[in-house]
């Protein structure tokens, strides 16, 4: 599978420079337009023209819950090596606490 990295900032760019949706199928299903705005004439398929009028507000939707969640991803991941980092102060302490112990038990 070849993976292609996609800039998300700049798709939701394009997608918000279009003509603004929802966009919809004529009776037919090979127009699209917005309002009565005509954006394409579609001469492939019905399926392809709701494909078409259906990103037009699905696409943007979709790019904002991802940006979202590698917002979240990052906090989560920077709270993860805060925790990770905590632990392991606490580890190190109980190892001076458990040395100092020992040495009282030692000297008792």
């Amino acid at each position: 599978m070849n993976t292609v990295v996609r800039d998300l900032e700049a798709d939701l760019a394009i997608c918000e420079a279009t003509t603004p949706g929802p966009w919809r199928q004529d009776s037919d299903g090979y127009l699209i337009a917005a309002n009565s705005t005509h954006i394409a004439d579609v001469v492939s398929t019905e399926e392809d023209a709701r494909f078409i009028a259906e990103a037009r507000t699905g696409w943007p939707y979709t790019i904002r819950r991802a940006l979202a969640a590698e917002a979240e991803l990052l906090r989560v991941n920077v709270e993860n090596r805060n925790l990770e980092a905590e632990v392991d102060r606490l580890r190190n302490e109980i190892n001076i606490l458990q040395e100092q112990l020992e040495q009282r038990r030692c000297s008792a």
